[in-house]
């Protein structure tokens, strides 16, 4: 439902306001507002599990891993990992980073839906990029202290 390298903060025509998420029929061309109109979704149960203490020790220890590995050029990478294998904790950091990979990617797909979901009912409800719903990120509406 996403267009690849799109500004998550460029309103398309036939998209959701600021997400460059467009709905697109069985036929590949964008939905028309009777097909967005007669969409209808059930609650998907998400349970999370963790606090966030222990999410941030579960996956940003791996992250930051990945972060340092990604830092070093093909020669920098084979000396880091040839000293890295024999302690034996190589098969530990990979499984690490595809699990915090694989964790991440049912994220983005949760956030993915929440955002399609929210723009399509905002749309329902009269909103649009010309008529956006009211913003408070800059303090109080109307600009009173």
């Amino acid at each position: 439902m996403t267009r690849a390298g799109k500004r998550l903060s460029t309103p398309r025509r036939n998209s959701s306001y600021r997400t460059g998420l467009t709905l697109v029929a069985k036929e590949g061309r964008p939905a028309t507002q009777a097909e967005r109109d007669a969409i209808a979704f059930k609650p998907i149960p998400v349970d999370l599990q963790w606090s966030d203490d222990e999410w941030e020790r579960a996956n940003l220890v791996t992250v930051r891993v990945a972060a340092k590995l990604v830092n070093y050029t093909s020669e920098g990478l084979q000396v880091v990992l040839s000293e890295l294998a024999p302690t034996g904790h190589l098969p530990e950091t990979l499984d690490g980073m595809i699990g915090t990979k694989e964790h991440l990617a049912d994220m983005i797909r949760l956030l993915e839906t929440a955002i399609a979901r929210s723009f399509l009912v905002l749309e329902r409800l009269g909103f649009s990029p010309d008529n956006p719903p009211p913003d408070n990120r800059n303090g109080p509406i109307g600009g009173a202290a």
